[in-house]
């Protein structure tokens, strides 16, 4: 599945937004009164926003005129004692509009409408631009306005302006929260997040995705848009680097090596997608040998998330417990394949051809009193233990990221499908 570099990939069903859209009339702009030095008098009421399209991080909505009447001063032919006000009832606006990401008091975010200048054509970047694709896509304003004897053209221009100005001073009653974004420990350190709309490529709507980077600086030169096949039969799809992962990671190590290992010994890395412990610690116990307790010592762990696999390189030094200065260095590493488990979760495999090399460090006076019998059943027990660890790992991705990003105030979800690749990705329905 494809991330084209993003981090993050949190995408939604535009048919799923439209239907929440639909149940919370209260969050949109609805009765209407404007007027201006053009436009004489313009009100009424809006019902009906539905998003119907957009290309990266310009949406198109089409928003119905309920009820409403326009009244332009000096447009028309006959005087104004004897013009009518124009019927704007049942007209399909065309809008264009941008979203924003706005910070949330407990550091989230929230993707909302950004309405707050006209546009000067489709397709304006400019932000916050509101552009009025169409007066009516259903091409009856021509029709109300020659029988009246107003310029087609100026009178078209005019309710045009009007209607962008509706919206720009109506902006405050968009309260609709299209996603949010909750971020809390251990969710990942992104830089810089992003929104953008996909068309399908199979027919039908497409989404909306949030996309994040780790990486703020590489932001301006990420493309916005996603692989549209992840809405293919669900609501939601989620796809993410194994970079994104490595935050979780920490307390599975620690569980793993146990002894006095803890999640607090282990940094990351995220450039290099790394994790790696910071200090030595204790792991648990050998399987006794002559009635002798053997706890390694474990120097240095290091464990690389690439392209599907985890590879990982732990160097211990175990006691040859019962002598004075007799040890066994043992230095093991995997490549262990990522693969998903069918429940929301990833695990890795165990890599059959994982190497471990030790090395015997006894000291002449150990050799005299017996040690090197000894070591060689300790060694036997030593474990490959980037191989052990490696395969010991579950990510349970739906409880990470599944509710990270909130769709519309909706939290629950059922898993559909997952994979694992060149990056992660999960399918989900909104229950």
């Amino acid at each position: 599945m494809q991330n084209y570099g993003w981090d993050l990939v949190h995408a939604c069903q535009a048919d799923f937004i439209n239907s929440q859209m639909a149940a919370a009339p209260q969050e949109f702009i609805a009765g209407f009164f404007y007027n201006d030095s053009n436009v004489e008098i313009m009100n009424g009421q809006l019902s009906n926003w539905q998003l119907v399209g957009g290309n990266g991080q310009l949406l198109r909505f089409s928003v119905t005129v309920q009820s409403g009447e326009l009244y332009f001063p000096n447009l028309g032919m006959l005087p104004s004692i004897y013009r009518p006000g124009i019927d704007l009832s049942g007209l399909t606006l065309l809008f264009e509009l941008q979203l924003r990401l706005l910070s949330t008091p407990n550091n989230g975010l929230s993707l909302v409408f950004n309405c707050q200048v006209p546009g000067s054509q489709p397709g304006d970047t400019t932000p916050g631009a509101v552009t009025l694709v169409s007066p009516d896509v259903n091409g009856n304003i021509n029709s109300v306005l020659a029988p009246l004897g107003i310029n087609l053209t100026q009178g078209a221009q005019q309710l045009h302006n009007a209607l962008q100005n509706v919206i720009i001073q109506n902006a405050h009653f968009l309260s609709f929260c299209f996603a949010s974004l909750q971020s809390s420990y251990p969710t990942p350190p992104f830089g810089s997040f992003a929104y953008c709309y996909q068309a399908s490529t199979t027919g039908g709507l497409g989404g909306i995705a949030l996309l994040g980077t780790l990486n703020s600086s590489s932001l301006p030169s990420l493309q916005k848009t996603f692989d549209t096949t992840l809405l293919t039969t669900n609501t939601i799809g989620i796809v993410t680097s194994y970079a994104c992962t490595l935050g979780f990671l920490a307390p599975v190590l620690a569980n793993s090596f146990g002894g006095g290992c803890s999640a607090t010994l282990f940094e990351v890395n995220y450039t290099s997608s790394t994790i790696y412990s910071c200090q030595s610690f204790n792991a648990n116990n050998l399987n006794s040998i002559a009635f002798r307790t053997i706890t390694p010592t474990i120097n240095t762990t290091c464990f690389q998330l690439y392209n599907g696999q985890l590879i990982g390189t732990v160097t211990a030094t175990v006691p040859i417990t019962g002598f004075s200065n007799a040890s066994i260095n043992s230095t093991s590493s995997s490549c262990n394949s990522c693969y998903y488990n069918n429940n929301g979760t990833f695990g890795f495999l165990t890599d059959t051809n994982a190497s471990q090399s030790n090395s015997k460090n006894i000291p002449w006076y150990d050799y005299m009193l017996g040690a090197m019998p000894i070591s060689g059943a300790i060694e036997n027990e030593i474990p490959n233990y980037a191989n052990n660890i490696g395969t010991s790992i579950n990510i349970d991705f739906a409880q990470h990221f599944g509710t990270l990003v909130q769709w519309c105030n909706q939290s629950n979800i059922s898993i559909v499908a997952g994979g694992a690749g060149t990056s992660l990705y999960l399918q989900a329905n909104i229950v």
